[in-house]
């Protein structure tokens, strides 16, 4: 049986991901492709550059993240009865009303066509969502 050995240094802090996350989402809302660099990332979660780098090997890598924990409230809602799908949307209607969500998925749109090799990787901008709503990214 191997023994695990302890990793040198102070444990992770595992509030430093969320926290970055909601910070790469607002950094990337607010100024784009062009504007979202690591060190406005850091700045924004006040976390050094080097807790991002230990997680993610760069900018493109973080933005995937935030598209993975970033999930759109009105794909898959189908319960079978549509008065139970349209309250669910109703929820997913007011949970989206926080400026910083609509802001990304906004950006996420504008970035898709001014930058499309961004969004090669179809799955990393919610193919589903794109394609339901004629978006194309």
């Amino acid at each position: 049986m191997t023994e695990k050995r302890a990793q040198p240094g102070r444990p992770e802090d595992p509030e430093i991901t969320p926290r970055v996350i909601d910070a790469a989402r607002r950094v990337f809302a607010h100024f784009g492709w062009a504007g979202f660099t690591m060190e406005r990332v850091a700045a924004e979660a006040r976390v050094g550059k080097a807790a991002l780098y230990r997680r993610w090997p760069g900018k493109l890598e973080l933005l995937e993240a935030v598209y993975a924990t970033t999930s759109d409230p009105y794909v898959d809602i189908d319960t079978g009865r549509f008065v139970d799908d349209l309250r669910l949307f109703a929820r997913a209607l007011i949970v989206r009303q926080d400026e910083d969500h609509m802001l990304f998925f906004r950006r996420t749109e504008i970035e898709a066509r001014a930058n499309p090799e961004l969004f090669a990787d179809r799955d990393a901008c919610g193919a589903e969502w794109c394609d339901a709503h004629g978006m194309g990214c």
